[in-house]
């Protein structure tokens, strides 16, 4: 089957969505499919574009025998919501390009959040004559309101009404989450049309382990009870409960607190524990994937 899978994220960025997407692409293509992604420039969540991407409205390349075409995007690290909603149109508008450059599809799988993807889907499916899956990895705007980022009642009556139309056009959804599937229900959407598709894990890289003694040393964190974050840090993950604990537990000298990882809230989070004097928490930028699990083998506590 001739596949298109149409995602503003996707490596060689780092994140639980790109990691995903890139394991769904392996497999997809392991299975015998033919598949053509279509993404944008990397740049999240720095808000930088590569500098060998640069200077470019359109590049295909190949990553381990999957094609992906790559269009431009407004890249935005952190900021207003109006600058958001920027970086999200400039792909919705690009990845059209991306779109008709893809050839014939029998299938489109679609990659929401951003929501206004679905403007695309709608158009590609169009394009193409081909059905369109969309994947909600996130309810929005359900999300945004809830978190205080969106308070606008006119927009989110009009995002509501796109969720509903996006949800609609599809023949089927996904999503990653009990919770979300039952909030794509409370739309009035059929359960019949939902599947859940939960993330899954690379059992062979993510294992028991013994303790990484040489990371150990080279953190200075010998003896140390580590508590771990590693993941994306923005508004929805609450880490400033976290960092709450770790002052609570500062005279605790054995117990430290590190926080791997990058996104929209980490700068308010490296300030918050500045200005608390907290001895006992280090951030540590995005890690490698194949990296990650020498992290995991040196805490005694996760966090998730």
């Amino acid at each position: 089957m001739r596949i298109l899978l149409l995602t503003q994220y996707f490596r060689p960025e780092k994140g639980a969505a790109q990691v995903r997407l890139w394991e769904l692409s392996k497999g997809l293509r392991k299975e015998g499919h033919d598949l053509t992604v279509v993404t944008a420039f990397p740049n999240h969540p720095e808000g930088i574009i590569p500098p060998e991407y640069r200077g470019k409205f359109f590049l295909q390349e190949e990553m381990e025998g999957i094609k992906v075409l790559r269009t431009w995007i407004y890249p935005v690290r952190r900021g207003r919501f109006w600058l958001r909603l920027l970086n999200y149109f400039s792909f919705v508008f690009s990845s059209l390009y991306g779109i008709v450059r893809s050839g014939p599809q029998d299938l489109i799988i679609v990659e929401s959040p951003p929501l206004f993807i679905g403007f695309t889907a709608i158009l590609a499916s169009w394009l193409k004559r081909a059905p369109y899956i969309f994947n909600v990895a996130d309810l929005w705007p359900e999300s945004a309101v809830q978190l205080g980022l969106v308070t606008n009642k006119r927009l989110i009556a009009m995002c509501e009404w796109l969720e509903k139309l996006f949800y609609r056009k599809a023949k089927k959804l996904s999503a990653q989450s009990q919770g979300i599937v039952e909030g794509i229900k409370n739309k009035g959407i059929p359960a019949r049309d939902i599947l859940w598709l939960p993330n899954g894990v690379d059992t062979e890289l993510f294992q028991p382990r013994e303790k990484d003694r040489e990371l150990e040393a080279s953190l200075g964190l010998e003896g140390k009870f580590i508590i771990l974050y590693a993941g994306t840090m923005g508004y929805a993950h609450g880490l400033e409960v976290a960092l709450e604990a770790a002052a609570m537990l500062e005279k605790e000298e054995d117990i430290f607190f590190l926080l791997v990882g990058d996104g929209s809230q980490r700068p308010e989070l490296e300030k918050i524990a500045q200005e608390k004097n907290l001895k006992n928490v280090r951030f540590i930028d995005f890690q490698p994937l194949e990296v990650i699990p020498r992290y995991f083998s040196l805490s005694s506590i996760n966090l998730s």
